[in-house]
């Protein structure tokens, strides 16, 4: 009797074990797929927002001020950005539309 209720209190302790490394296992699987998802889903964030600045960088002489304002502010809220007033300042100066004669220039280090 006594071998019999050791024998079942061995095999309770090894199913518990075994659930316990089981659930252990489902977590990691679950924590591996959560990662991947928020990976890509980052990756696919990146390649939005380098989309959308080279849409508004592609054509520098159609963008005004207040246009560049709503592309700032609205990447600000769509990727949850923190962008200081110093840096707008710095990004809204540095998007200004320049002539062909002063692309020309640079390109020809003049």
């Amino acid at each position: 009797l006594e071998q019999s209720h050791a024998l079942k209190l061995r095999l309770h302790n090894a199913r518990q074990d075994f659930d316990r490394e089981q659930l252990q296992k489902r977590q990691e699987s679950e924590k591996r797929i959560q990662m991947k998802i928020w990976k890509d889903r980052r990756r696919e964030l990146e390649i939005e927002h380098q989309n959308e600045m080279k849409s508004l960088l592609a054509n520098p002489q159609n963008l005004d001020k207040e246009s560049l304002d709503l592309a700032i502010e609205d990447l600000k809220q769509k990727h949850e950005l923190e962008i200081s007033d110093a840096s707008e300042t710095a990004l809204q100066n540095r998007l200004q539309p320049v002539s062909y004669t002063h692309l020309r220039a640079h390109e020809t280090g003049r």
